[in-house]
């Protein structure tokens, strides 16, 4: 497509690569590409709950949910074993001193990393993290209400701002053979140690955390209920009518279908139960018309969700959370025609003590296999305690949570570890993901070519500047999709988003504005969607809008400080010195460690001849940031606003 971009903003367009890091352009697109529907308007026409042939009678949109605790009153044995696995425990409220982590110096705490001290503070009434900067005076410090994890590998934790809005501290507690506070993985610090949460975080670690509709991370009030865990019905699917029928001693056939049993499922069904979070992929797509929080067990995962995976050439198979896509390339996988899953191994209900384990995991081979196959000499095997998976099953560290390991799901028949080399380079003009499943509930070519071009969108931001030719191959195939989809239905606003971020990387400014508009037409109140849309009023220098779009912005999400900076740029652009700068102190007042809303700051003061403050909020604003790739991206930044006139080494 021939672009339509004027010569000067082609010049705009050269400069954006090296000022993404500064607009947040690129974090918009990771964290806030999905706009996870909470609540659907009205059931679609092809809603799979509605039109997939079941005999289970709870994959129903109207059927509701309860809760473990109405569970447990007929099921006291199995709900007992269950929240005592790692499953059962995947998150839970923060009670002072209740869960295994330890407040000690020897537990590391304080700690110091990055340039920045962390402390934990646990006292009878709340835990807090407070982060400040080494040698500096100012502090931040939030409340923790909820840890995520079972505490076996470690916990991440969650505290809540105004407006439901739901931010990761950078603080997490590893486990296993640790014992120790740290920093969380991947934290950008400078950003004032804030993660907006997203839905596709909580969706596999909380039981039920509803988003708002279009929202980037904030959830329907009370956002953290009095179960947070994933539950029975995360399996079972809502239990209501089960709950009424057993109540009122209804009559059952052979099989109870008021309540899916996974056992009664056929092995693509069953799995599908599974993919929901152990089938992590290379990018998840949520379906025209419906998302993940929208599936029922019982019902193919792929109706609602397409996961995309890595293309073969491109693989890296130790990803964390990639078990689902290991075990399906096992000999044991592929020779059981299917019928092997996760639950062969696996029981959902009960986790294997550690006395257990060798004996649990021996006997679940020897189901299929003979003790006289394996090769090992019998000393050998006695010193493992016959423990298979040791050999066919080995531990690495996972290439991509730091402080961890995985289990290779691959069940390697010489029991060799997963390599740890770089993925290979993608042969020409190949797309570098592909959709997982295929199956007879696999989406029409159309709409899985929609679901391939979002991806693609996704994956183009992905890939380091330098690699020109993947990264331009992948953006025009994206945007080839997606202009085929939004002629084909052109009220999908993801669609439209979509096709945005790929005229964007394809340096089309004007056109990912045009798109975005489409897109904010058919979703006006979507936040995500308003979110992109002001990035490029910025990229277009359309600072009036932007400065109506980042209001509106900081309007729904006040606690979303990346707001507050777009809505500073709009000013900036328009000259507007004075609003910039009130804007950023009034955040700063709740996040002081917010190293880009200082750098406005410095600019402000520039331009109001102030050349003292200009230079105290520059010092300060550099002192946050503690990787020199990112201290010459913040320098450069404010030399743009500054020059010619400005010139600092």
């Amino acid at each position: 497509m021939e672009s339509r971009i004027p010569s000067s903003r082609k010049v705009l367009a050269s400069i954006l690569g090296a000022i993404l890091l500064i607009t947040g352009a690129a974090g918009v697109w990771y964290g806030y590409f999905k706009s996870p529907d909470a609540t659907p308007p009205a059931h679609s026409v092809n809603d799979p709950r509605l039109t997939f042939e079941t005999p289970f009678r709870n994959v129903k949109p109207d059927i509701r949910y309860v809760g473990d605790s109405t569970c447990i009153g007929c099921h006291v044995a199995i709900a007992q074993s269950y929240h005592a696995h790692p499953m059962g425990r995947s998150a839970s409220h923060v009670r002072p001193r209740e869960g295994p982590e330890k407040f000690t110096p020897q537990a590391h705490n304080p700690f110091s990393a990055n340039g920045y001290e962390f402390t934990i503070e646990s006292k009878a009434d709340a835990e807090r993290h407070i982060m400040q900067r080494a040698g500096g005076s100012e502090k931040q410090s939030a409340e923790i209400l909820v840890a995520i994890g079972s505490g076996t590998r470690g916990r991440s934790y969650l505290h809540k701002e105004e407006a439901g809005a739901v931010y990761q501290s950078p603080v997490s507690w590893f486990g296993q053979r640790e014992n120790r506070w740290d920093l969380s993985p991947g934290y950008l610090l400078p950003d004032g140690a804030r993660r907006p949460v997203i839905a596709e975080c909580l969706y596999c670690h909380v039981n039920q955390a509803i988003p708002v509709r279009g929202s980037l991370n904030r959830y329907q009030e009370p956002v953290f209920n009095e179960q947070m865990n994933i539950g029975c019905e995360r399996c079972h699917g809502p239990g209501e009518l089960h709950c009424a029928e057993r109540r009122a001693q209804a009559p059952t056939e052979l099989i109870d279908t008021s309540i899916v049993n996974p056992k009664h499922l056929s092995p693509e069904l069953r799995a599908g139960i599974c993919q929901q979070c152990h089938l992590q992929g290379e990018v998840r797509v949520d379906r025209r018309g419906t998302s993940a929080t929208d599936y029922r067990p019982g019902l193919p995962f792929e109706q609602f969700v397409t996961v995309f995976v890595r293309h073969p050439a491109w693989v890296e198979p130790s990803h964390s959370v990639s078990q689902f896509e290991q075990m399906t390339v096992s000999k044991c996988f592929t020779q059981s025609n299917g019928q092997l899953g996760c639950t062969s191994c696996h029981d959902p209900h009960t986790k294997a003590s550690e006395a257990e384990r060798s004996s649990f995991y021996r006997t679940r081979c020897l189901n299929c296999h003979e003790v006289e196959n394996c090769r090992s000499a019998p000393a050998e095997r006695a010193a493992r305690n016959d423990y298979c998976t040791e050999c066919h099953m080995p531990k690495a560290a996972s290439s991509n949570i730091v402080h961890t390991a995985v289990t290779d799901h691959r069940i390697t028949r010489l029991g060799k570890l997963l390599p740890r080399s770089a993925p290979g380079r993608l042969p020409l003009n190949t797309d570098p993901i592909v959709s997982f499943v295929h199956s007879p509930h696999s989406p029409p070519r159309e709409e899985l070519n929609r679901d391939l071009g979002l991806a693609l969108a996704q994956m183009a931001g992905r890939f380091p500047p330098d690699d020109v030719r993947t990264r331009n191959f992948v953006s025009l195939r994206g945007q080839d999709l997606l202009i085929d989809s939004t002629i084909r239905w052109p009220g999908d606003a993801e669609s439209w988003h979509g096709l945005a971020y790929t005229r964007y990387f394809n340096r089309d400014l004007f056109g990912a504005l045009e798109a975005q508009q489409k897109s904010c037409e058919q979703e006006p109140d979507s936040e995500s969607r308003l979110t992109a849309l002001t990035e490029f009023q910025l990229a277009n220098q359309d600072h009036q809008g932007a400065l109506q779009s980042a209001t509106r912005l900081t309007q729904m999400n006040p606690s979303l400080l990346d707001h507050t900076f777009r809505l500073a740029l709009a000013h900036l652009g328009l000259k507007d010195w004075t609003a910039a700068e009130s804007a950023c102190r009034m955040a700063l007042r709740k996040q002081p460690l917010h190293a880009r809303l200082r750098m406005v700051v410095a600019v402000c003061r520039f331009h109001q001849n102030d050349r003292e403050g200009a230079t105290h909020e520059f010092d300060n604003a550099m002192a946050l940031i503690t990787s020199p790739e990112q201290k010459r991206e913040y320098l450069n930044w404010f030399k743009l606003r500054t020059r010619p006139i400005f010139s600092r080494n």
